[in-house]
């Protein structure tokens, strides 16, 4: 293939033919059966928006791809809006609105209420004592009839309900302007959501607090061990001195959550949850019409009141920069940030074109300048908005033997090339481009439309600003864009050092002394029964005809086309795939890495990162420990071009021998660098336990290795590699005739013989007897996981294993959830699952999984035993999550390319026809007694290895050998050499 030399003109043509959202949108009004709303002229993701009498703003989008809806109920107040004397709030409340009403989480609330009064006072006299000794005192007294009071509660009944009809992703966050609660149902079940909602935020019950209370501080005591989370909080500090974005944090101060208040907590809600100050949003498969009329009489009770407004100082533009130093054990790094006008601003879209010219992942000038040329070891740029301020954030890693000051001088030569319009001329209007191809991804997926229209809420935007933003900055000039520049980037920033050091700082929360309060899980409320016992109709289920659904066309011998037709929009995938990958040959991810950053020898590495770019495409590549993926996304009119331009730079790639020299010492550094990472010490020390010390981590490539690849081998690896069998995916809006004549025109498969590479098999140790595996690592808390190796893969234990995760661990209704954390206040998050293989070359795994504090360890350990060796019974629970399932196989659908990497998995299996078909037809039929068999078969009677990261300093050894045989595994052992 020739690459055309003049590609402008393409370009200016494929904008003109491609861009998605190129007219002037208008918003107009409608009504129907009574209710008046706006919509959008010219787009065809069927926005509405409404204002109901009360104020309640409801926000839609219909999408029938599928029978579900994505719902958010918004309400426009987070952190910010906590008082400056008792932080915390809105972030305690996000969780304690899922703990029931005076209808339903309760089986007698009179009777509850007396004692939770009583709870309320002591909080109150609590906060007020300084003396240690009183404290305790009163904290028991807390505990003691806090455990009285939990004999009327129902736990978790808000999560039983909703496991009930099918839901998925129950959630909730909070941030400096919002909390948000989620739910993904069936669309059938709209009535039972609207039912549950409603009640939910008429009149919230703070029951079950002190166990709550212990899961916040959990997830204090994880934000102190996160170091990217401390750098964020020094440069927020620092870019704000009048303004909440910086005096406070979402989760509060640790002096604020030790003193907790109920009434404060309340006068929160009274304050802050009020319909003017609050939105529904739904994206999805539903009615319109019908549906404002049920959450207007649903919602239709609420009161609005007048708002309260933040009012802050203004923020002042710097004399002199001070860098701050944050201490850690990981690598070290420079954050910079740059205080911008807010989301609200006229001329945000010039923001959004800042930060895309500076890092778009492709062909931005920290991605060409810096990352490419290997110049800093990582670097990136991304944009967190916000209503009042935006900030511009540059993060920074240090080559070897470079300084944090000249990281932090190239980030700031970045800026300074827009400043003095030092860019490529085409860049700015193919962010553009690009970002109408984003928008045309975002507005055809559920999840993601949900959020850009709860986006436009919170922050107080119209949601045609987004739409017409491409076609603005196509219409920027680089000479508008530069004095724009100079305009936002003055003494308006924070540098923060990230180096590697002692953190002095750490302001643990102590666990108090606390006793388990009971569950009730077999009790119900009337509330709750109304909906239980309410049987709707199960829809019916789609399942994928492996025959006929999944469109099949050889294009060589080694070679076969699997096609899917996109009839939603104008986006294609196409996919190489490959049934190796770093186990089969641990050169692979260096090659592609290569491949990335490398050109022809007619076109440079950063022409051919732009020509990508130019087109409105993403070309990534994944290579995993089995397979190996070559993918490229984008718009429809460039797929011809794009695909010819991807096999093209294979088949010719020719790579600079700094190139791979730099980017060998890249990766030892990285490799080095990984010893000190806690997520990377827990990934290796699972695959140490689950293998043996011949195990995935180990057998990276070591220094010595890597610096023995020659260029000319890498080469002929990318030019090569189409001679190996693969698959070609496509998933698009073109015909299968067209796409084959395509691939067979621009699809290039080498003429040599080849051996396919064969994947490596690390044989899964299995333990006789109890073992437990320690390594050393200052921190606050200790993570702790089981592991046991699994059964090969059975097609008909499929059902049972699918049932037993959900009822055991499926969510915050389940048994290990329930007892972990509600009951007994042992962590933040825990896990409990059964995993079948992902191929029939390797077994199940049985995995567990606790973070908590290292004075919880023992307790945390003994209760996950309990769970994984005695199977907890509920019967409730049991048909609840029966229903569950079979209602959210008959919603669900696999749509698009995932219905073709679905097919691929099937078949690495030997599954012949969609298995969601067992799942769907045989659970209904499975008994306790079945769960109970598969429990003591898979998971009982295997002996379980434990593996503890955590700090010495904190945990005793020696009292860790009740739960085995102890070892102590040093950092140093656990990698490559």
């Amino acid at each position: 293939m020739k690459l055309l030399k003049k590609t402008n003109a393409l370009f200016f043509l494929v904008i003109l033919s491609s861009s998605i959202y190129s007219q002037n949108f208008k918003e107009k009004t409608d009504s129907s059966k009574g209710f008046v709303y706006t919509y959008i002229e010219g787009v065809d993701f069927n926005y509405r928006k409404y204002v109901l009498k009360n104020g309640l703003t409801v926000l839609m989008s219909v999408n029938i791809e599928k029978p579900r809806i994505y719902t958010c109920i918004a309400v426009k107040s987070g952190s910010n809006d906590d008082s400056k004397n008792a932080t915390g709030l809105a972030h305690y409340l996000e969780h304690m609105l899922f703990k029931g009403t005076d209808k339903f989480g309760t089986t007698d609330y009179n009777t509850e209420k007396i004692y939770l009064d009583k709870i309320d006072d002591l909080y109150e006299k609590y906060n007020q004592i300084k003396d240690e000794n009183k404290r305790k005192a009163i904290y028991k007294q807390i505990d003691s009839i806090s455990g009285l009071a939990a004999k009327y509660s129902i736990a978790n009944e808000y999560d039983k309900m909703y496991q009930s009809i099918g839901a998925q992703g129950t959630n909730a966050f909070t941030s400096f302007e919002e909390t948000v609660y989620l739910n993904d149902i069936p669309a059938n079940q709209i009535d039972a959501w609207l039912q549950i909602e409603s009640e939910r935020f008429r009149n919230p019950v703070l029951r079950l607090f002190h166990t709550e209370l212990e899961a916040v501080y959990e997830e204090k005591n994880i934000s102190l061990d996160d170091e990217d989370e401390k750098v964020d909080d020094a440069l927020y500090a620092d870019l704000f001195r009048n303004h909440n974005y910086g005096l406070q944090t979402t989760i509060g101060k640790t002096e604020h959550l030790k003193n907790p208040s109920l009434k404060s907590i309340r006068e929160f809600y009274k304050k802050n949850y009020v319909p003017n100050n609050m939105a529904i949003v739904l994206s999805g498969f539903f009615d319109p019409d019908e549906t404002i009329v049920k959450i207007d009489k649903a919602f239709g009770y609420m009161i609005p009141k007048e708002l309260e407004k933040n009012k802050y100082g203004t923020e002042k533009i710097k004399e002199k920069i001070n860098p701050l130093i944050v201490y850690g054990q990981e690598s070290e790094s420079v954050t910079i940030g740059y205080r911008l006008p807010g989301i609200q601003d006229k001329e945000n879209y010039k923001t959004l074109l800042l930060s895309e010219v500076l890092d778009n992942s492709v062909s931005g000038l920290i991605n060409i300048n810096l990352n490419n040329k290997f110049k800093v070891l990582e670097a990136n740029a991304y944009l967190d908005q916000n209503k009042d301020y935006s900030v511009l954030i540059l993060t920074g890693k240090p080559n070897k033997n470079q300084t944090l000051e000249e990281v932090k001088n190239l980030l700031m030569s970045q800026i300074d090339s827009i400043k003095f319009g030092k860019i490529d001329d085409k860049i700015i209007s193919s962010v553009g481009f690009n970002e109408s191809v984003n928008n045309e991804r975002i507005f055809s997926n559920n999840v993601s439309t949900a959020y850009e229209l709860l986006n436009t809420f919170t922050k107080e935007i119209d949601v045609k600003k987004k739409l017409e933003d491409p076609n603005l900055m196509m219409k920027t000039s680089k000479l508008d864009l530069s004095l724009y520049s100079k305009r936002m980037f003055t003494n308006n920033y924070s540098i923060v050092y990230k180096k590697q050091g002692i953190d002095t700082a750490s302001n643990k929360i102590v666990k108090p002394e606390i006793n388990s309060v009971e569950l009730n899980r077999n009790k119900t409320s009337h509330f709750a029964k109304d909906i239980l016992d309410n049987e709707i109709e199960i829809g019916k289920p789609v399942f994928i005809d492996f025959v006929n659904d999944i469109k099949k066309d050889s294009i060589q011998t080694n070679c076969e086309l699997l096609y899917s037709k996109n009839k939603k929009n104008k986006l294609f995938s196409l996919t190489y795939v490959f049934e190796f990958g770093n186990f089969a040959d641990n050169e692979l991810p260096i090659a592609f890495k290569l491949l990335k950053i490398s050109g022809t020898q007619k076109q440079s590495a950063e022409k051919m990162a732009r020509e990508f770019y130019n087109l409105g495409c993403s070309f990534n590549i994944y290579t995993g420990n089995e397979q190996m993926y070559i993918q490229l996304k984008g718009i429809d009119s460039t797929f011809q071009r794009a695909s010819s331009t991807l096999d093209y730079l294979i088949q010719n790639v020719n790579i600079e021998k700094s190139a791979l020299k730099n980017l060998v010492n890249s990766t030892i550094q990285q490799n080095n660098e990984a010893k000190s990472d806690k997520y990377k010490i827990q990934e290796a020390l699972n695959n140490f336990v689950k293998f043996g010390k011949e195990n995935p981590t180990t057998t990276q490539l070591s220094s010595k290795k890597l610096k023995r690849i020659k260029v000319e081998n890498i080469e002929n690896k990318l030019k090569t590699i189409f001679a190996y069998n693969h698959k070609v995916l496509y998933d698009g809006p073109r015909e299968e005739s067209e796409v084959v004549s395509v691939i067979r025109k621009n699809h290039t498969i080498p003429q040599v013989k080849l051996i396919e590479p064969q994947n490596r098999i690390f044989a899964p140790v299995k333990y006789n007897t109890p073992q437990v595996f320690f390594t050393n690592y200052d921190m606050v808390q200790a993570e702790i996981y089981w592991y046991a190796d699994g059964s090969p893969y059975e097609v008909n234990k499929v059902p049972i294993v699918n049932l037993f995760n959900e009822y055991y661990d499926g969510g915050m209704g389940s048994i290990v959830f329930q007892t972990i954390r509600e009951s007994k206040a042992l962590a933040y998050s825990t896990f409990l699952a059964y995993k079948n293989p992902t191929s029939n070359n390797n077994n199940g795994i049985f995995s567990a999984y606790i973070g908590t504090q290292a004075d919880k360890l023992d307790s945390a350990i003994v209760s996950m035993n309990s769970l994984i060796n005695d199977l907890q019974f509920s019967e409730s629970l049991f048909e609840n999550t029966k229903k569950s399932i079979i209602g959210q196989v008959a919603s669900n659908r696999i749509l698009s390319e995932q219905k073709l990497f679905y097919y691929l998995r099937s078949k690495r299996l030997n599954n012949n026809y969609d298995i969601r078909k067992d799942v769907f037809s045989k659970t209904a039929q499975l008994s306790f007694s079945d769960l109970q068999n598969f429990h003591n078969n898979e998971i009982k009677s295997k002996t379980k290895a434990i593996l503890i990261v955590g700090s010495k300093k904190k945990i005793d050894l020696k009292e860790l050998n009740r739960f085995g045989e102890v070892h102590e595994i040093k950092t140093k052992d656990l990698f490559s050499r």
